[in-house]
């Protein structure tokens, strides 16, 4: 960053919610998988985000929510279709399907 040079992130970055797999960023792309913030969902006024906060739990494993965080970094507009949408799920499902795939849960010590 000193150097004026940013690189993306090259690794993926898992987002969870207790148990339950919420986003996955891979580069300058984050896929919101499932999207909840609580049911005081807009208790911060000018920070609703169109399918993003939402008061409910919601899906979106099928048809996720992407954003471009090098171009958006504070998550306000978001691409749920086109040639964009379609570059950032190559990108992104590969490292998504090896995770599910792959990935061992370990023992639950909070309950």
């Amino acid at each position: 960053v000193l150097s004026g040079k940013v690189e993306s992130i090259e690794r993926p970055v898992w987002y969870y919610r207790g148990n339950e797999l919420f986003a996955v960023r891979v580069g300058q792309y984050k896929a919101h998988l499932w999207t909840w913030s609580h049911e005081h969902y807009n208790f911060c006024p000018g920070e609703y985000v169109k399918d993003v906060t939402t008061p409910d739990q919601v899906n979106r494993t099928s048809n996720p929510i992407v954003i471009n965080l090098d171009n958006d970094p504070g998550e306000k507009y978001t691409i749920t279709s086109g040639a964009r949408f379609k570059e950032a799920m190559a990108l992104i499902n590969p490292y998504l399907q090896q995770h599910r795939d792959t990935m061992v849960r370990g023992k639950d010590i909070m309950s």
